[in-house]
């Protein structure tokens, strides 16, 4: 094997232990070596204990970090979006309370036309 290929090799190995998409895939074709095996019926022992170590390489070496990392940075997102939350908020409340406002006196006078308007349909005013 030429020093070229065998890097390409090495290249290939690397990437099946230390990423998340090559230790999953690892991880597959370990799982479809044991159902070929027991399709052959020979001794799943040794597909097994590949299947096991490359399990253990994509959840503990690769996807357990990637979701810490991730639940990690949530804080920092938090506070990095905190600012617009904020500003958001504080100009929804605003336009509640000028709307409010605004709609405050008509409310009033169509809640006092009400009960003359009861009164009249219940024919009080003639």
């Amino acid at each position: 094997m030429s020093s070229d290929r065998a890097g390409h090799h090495r290249h290939h190995g690397r990437e099946a232990t230390t990423t998340l998409t090559g230790s999953f895939a690892s991880m597959k074709a370990a799982a479809q070596n044991v159902l070929g095996q027991m399709a052959l019926g020979e001794d799943l022992q040794p597909s097994l204990e590949a299947l096991v170590e490359t399990a253990r390489t994509y959840l503990a070496d690769n996807l357990l970090p990637l979701v810490v990392n991730a639940v990690g940075g949530i804080p920092e997102a938090i506070a990095a979006l905190a600012p617009a939350i904020l500003q958001t908020g504080t100009e929804l409340l605003q336009n509640l309370t000028s709307g409010f406002a605004a709609g405050i006196p008509d409310f009033v006078a169509g809640a006092a036309r009400r009960p003359l308007l009861h009164r009249r349909a219940a024919g009080e005013f003639r």
